[in-house]
């Protein structure tokens, strides 16, 4: 099962951010104009956009895959929390860390099938 739109809200909900009703694509690549590209500065990715990363990181950790166990979800959280500054938004990072007892429970709520 996919959490990642139930564990959004938790991350959101601390900033003030209203959930679109339909995600669009984010753009983390920009083209330079002669055939290469970079990856786009953090603060042009949206705050919305940090919350959905770190929740669908989350999820996929958790998450039992044709190519792996699930992780432990404290273990998950450790990951996530390491990743601080360098993978993820240090705010967004605090507000999951702020949360994590809400991820634990949409994932006691919505168990894998």
């Amino acid at each position: 099962m996919s959490y990642t739109a139930f564990l959004t809200r938790p991350l959101l909900s601390v900033s003030n951010i209203s959930i679109p009703r339909k995600i669009s694509p984010v753009p983390l690549l920009r083209e330079l104009g002669n055939g290469f590209f970079v990856f786009s500065k953090s603060e042009e990715i949206s705050r919305y956009a940090r919350c959905v990363a770190l929740a669908d990181v989350f999820d996929a950790l958790v998450s039992r895959r044709a190519y792996k166990k699930p992780w432990p979800p404290e273990k998950a959280r450790e990951e996530i929390v390491s990743q601080s500054g360098k993978h993820f938004d240090p705010v967004v990072v605090e507000a999951f860390t702020n949360n994590y007892d809400k991820f634990l429970e949409i994932m006691e709520r919505y168990p894998d099938e």
